[in-house]
């Protein structure tokens, strides 16, 4: 055989601003344009600076030693592919950051990138405890990344029971793009999960107690913090249940007395 004489490459920018690339950081190219790669087999060509994330196609022709004239590949193969250097973005949606909530089975969220999300990854830290949860428990002292399903939007389950309620909790969910740049600043969503029930105490009327007038009923509420260094959701509002024993027994509407069990707000 003749054996290889050179390699000759072409890159083509085939999206937006098209051209060849004709050297530095210049596609400006009308026709294809080839560069000398380094050896034969393999060969190797430094690559250009590619000014743009958009497609690009490498076309790559071998020359043989024949002479008078080498013989040239023709064809010769080509290869397209997708230069990106943006990172991609996610965002937890469920929970919401500063949320209270007393159940959550599955977090939510969404994610983004201009060229396609591969695969999105939830971590979830225990804010009293500083340990992450491992896919079973909250005892991981480094961060753990879950990987969640489908990606936008996104979902990962918990169960039911995996929250401590009076607990803070921390979620960031980072997403891998096709280009396989990792989400450089992941967003931390902090929450309070709290199932604790409040209580209320009434003061005003004191049971068994006659009174000739009463412009106002009084009394007190507590959300209890449920264990040491936890912390609570403080009451939202109180409802009062307030019921004539005359009669037919009706119920205070905040106007006036109706028919049926009637809840007002102190």
């Amino acid at each position: 055989p003749s054996e290889v004489l050179r390699v000759r490459v072409s890159v083509y920018r085939s999206v937006g601003t098209t051209g060849y690339w004709t050297g530095g950081a210049s596609f400006s190219g009308t026709t294809e344009y080839f560069h000398v790669a380094t050896d034969t087999n393999p060969w190797r060509l430094a690559a250009p600076a590619w000014p743009v994330e958009t497609t690009y196609i490498v076309h790559s022709v071998a020359d043989d030693k024949a002479q008078p004239t080498p013989n040239s590949e023709v064809p010769g193969p080509s290869n397209s592919f997708l230069f990106d250097i943006t990172p991609p973005v996610s965002l937890t949606t469920v929970p919401a950051n500063g949320a209270r909530v007393n159940a959550l089975t599955v977090l939510t969220g969404t994610s983004f990138d201009a060229n396609g999300v591969n695969f999105v990854q939830v971590s979830i830290k225990d804010a009293q405890e500083a340990k992450w949860w491992n896919g079973s428990t909250f005892t991981s002292v480094s961060e753990v990344w879950q990987n969640a399903t489908a990606i936008n939007p996104w979902t990962l389950t918990m169960p039911a029971t995996a929250w401590q309620s009076g607990r803070e909790y921390q979620v960031r969910s980072r997403a891998t793009d096709n280009a396989t740049k990792i989400e450089l600043a992941p967003v931390t969503v902090t929450f309070l999960f709290d199932n604790t029930v409040p209580t209320t105490l009434v003061t005003k009327p004191v049971t068994g107690t006659i009174y000739s007038a009463m412009p106002t009923l009084s009394g007190t509420s507590n959300d209890p913090v449920p264990a040491t260094g936890t912390k609570k959701s403080e009451s939202q509002r109180v409802e009062l249940n307030i019921r004539s024993l005359a009669g037919s027994g009706s119920y205070w509407n905040g106007s006036g007395y109706v028919a049926g069990s009637t809840w007002v707000v102190s």
